[in-house]
């Protein structure tokens, strides 16, 4: 305590230190010019409070920062020194990883066994030149008892090969555990059978291996030379022949005086020719001299960007070609019938190829919206509903639905479709029950294709419209349509205009592609209800979305959940 003081007090250049000032009102980081700046020094003992709380101390006597701030008692207690710091563990304790308490002449744990010589080796060694070594007789014996005596265990002396290298006498007189350190390099070989059997199933055009001097490389003699030889007839495996360039090696200038490590042979090589060659002058032969050389083609230059509607019709197209041909039923043979009676040969809700889902086609009928088919497609089709399966449902149920007449004008079928949009285009009604007659009265139902099957009923805000207008409308949207050019004209500024001026009506094989682009998203009837209205489709009724609701495995397997 008073040498912890002495050196507080005392500085050998500018003498005394004054204390700390004794007001409370100073906070512990702040420092006045009476107080030492914080200089960090390892070792040096902080109090006995800053030191519980692991606090920056300033180490000032009588009172530190802390202390002086907090109105408390700073006391410092000295740390004690590390008595063994610097002292290693016996070669015993060291070897097994035992806590030595370094008690000289012997430790604690070599106390316990009577048998055990406790000796202390230095961790730090000089290096030993391989190329020393001494007699026997040269080397001093070792006392066996005292530490005195032992004092010398301490400096590395020549011993014999075998002790030289090892950590003590312990060790050396326990081989079995194995001698620890790094060993010098005599002690390694100079040759490696790492690789001698590494091809064991080839030829080796250079022989076996040959032993490896020690100390030097010298060049070997040259191959002798091979006579010539018939060819070989046989079916047997052909003889290998040695490669020109295998044997040429640099010429090596050796030292005998300094060791070095003898290079490795080559990796072995094997060659397989019928004929092994006779002139200087050698030409291979091609691997596969039976078969004539392939001419090169290049390959096809890349396809240029296409959009993806055009990809996605180039697929289906594709995929309608490769189905076998059949003979086509005329439109106006097609009998009023459920859909799934009218359904064609080949399955087409399902692409095997692209896992996709590909909406109903008809060479006579108006396909879909663009967006409406992008969006099909892209739906996974474990998430919705077979389309055979709900047509069945939806069949079941209009025929076994109340009011037949009602039912009439719900999913029109193919044929009566035809002789709708037929009736519309030439100007008369003819086969049409009185059922049908009045739903295209009451919704001023009108032809939207000329080419095509399309019903179009107009929306509310074209309905009082006057009649020229709504007729320049629907021939902008029948030019879009048959994919006519767009002619301008007073009601008409754009082609979006004739499109959001009418609903489609669709024919009942469109009704699954339509519920499935409406119901992509799994919510309820309603709302599949109102996409199906936002996309300008109409004549989806609330039967329709909820038998597709209920059937939709995805919503089925959340409603369990």
């Amino acid at each position: 305590m008073a040498d912890i003081s002495a050196r507080a007090h005392a500085s050998p250049d500018h003498g005394p230190r004054p204390l700390a000032p004794t007001a409370s009102n100073i906070a512990p980081n702040t420092y006045s010019e009476s107080q030492s700046q914080w200089k960090g020094r390892r070792g040096k003992p902080r109090c006995d409070h800053c030191r519980a709380h692991n606090l920056k101390c300033d180490r000032l006597l009588p009172t530190c920062n802390h202390c002086n701030w907090a109105q408390r008692q700073c006391r410092y207690t000295p740390l004690p020194t590390p008595a063994h710091r610097g002292i290693p563990r016996c070669d015993r304790c060291r070897f097994h990883n035992l806590k030595c308490d370094r008690t000289l002449p012997v430790c604690n744990n070599c106390k316990q066994d009577p048998e055990a010589d406790c000796n202390y080796t230095p961790k730090k060694r000089h290096k030993i030149p391989t190329d020393h070594i001494l007699s026997p007789s040269a080397v001093a014996p070792v006392p066996a008892n005292g530490y005195a005596a032992r004092g010398a265990s301490f400096v590395v002396s020549d011993g014999t090969p075998g002790e030289r290298y090892s950590t003590g006498t312990w060790i050396a007189e326990h081989p079995t555990g194995g001698p620890k350190g790094k060993l010098p390099a005599g002690m390694y070989e100079l040759s490696s059978d790492s690789s001698d059997d590494e091809y064991p199933d080839v030829i080796e055009l250079d022989g076996p291996p040959q032993p490896v001097a020690s100390t030097s490389y010298v060049q070997p003699p040259p191959p002798p030379a091979i006579p010539q030889q018939a060819p070989v007839t046989s079916p047997q495996r052909p003889r290998p022949y040695p490669h020109p360039d295998l044997h040429a090696r640099p010429h090596l200038v050796a030292h005998q005086d300094v060791p070095m490590r003898a290079p490795q042979p080559h990796r072995p090589l094997t060659v397989h020719r019928e004929h092994p060659p006779h002139t200087q002058q050698y030409h291979p032969q091609a691997p596969y001299p039976h078969l004539p050389e392939a001419p090169y083609v290049p390959p096809p230059p890349p396809d240029p960007w296409l959009p993806k509607w055009d990809v996605i019709r180039e697929r289906h197209e594709q995929s309608k070609s490769t189905s076998p041909p059949r003979q086509k039923t005329p439109v106006w043979a097609i009998p009023a019938q459920p859909p799934a009676q009218i359904r064609p040969a080949t399955k087409t809700s399902r692409n095997k190829q692209t896992d996709q889902l590909n909406p109903w086609y008809h060479a006579h009928f108006a396909p879909l919206p663009r967006h409406v088919l992008a969006g099909i497609r892209s739906v996974n089709p474990l998430d919705m509903p077979k389309r055979q399966e709900f047509d069945d449902v939806f069949t079941e149920f209009t025929f076994d639905y109340k009011y037949k007449e009602d039912m009439e004008v719900v999913g029109f079928a193919p044929g009566i479709y035809t002789m709708m949009a037929q009736g519309l285009r030439e100007g008369h009604r003819n086969g049409l029950s009185h059922r049908l007659v009045q739903y295209m009265d009451q919704h001023h139902v009108q032809s939207g294709s000329n080419k095509y099957h399309l019903l179009l009923v107009p929306r509310e805000d074209v309905w009082t419209a006057p009649p020229e207008k709504q007729e320049a409308l629907r021939r902008a949207f029948c030019a879009d349509i048959d994919h006519e050019t767009f002619v301008h004209s007073e009601f008409v500024k754009s082609p979006h205009d004739a499109a959001a001026a009418f609903y489609r009506v669709p024919v009942s094989a469109q009704i699954f592609d339509i519920l499935v682009f409406a119901h992509k998203r799994h919510q309820n009837a309603i709302t599949t209800l109102n996409e199906a209205r936002n996309t300008g489709i109409t004549g989806i009724t609330w039967a329709m979305a909820e038998i597709f609701c209920r059937m939709c495995p995805k919503c089925a397997a959340k409603n369990k959940s």
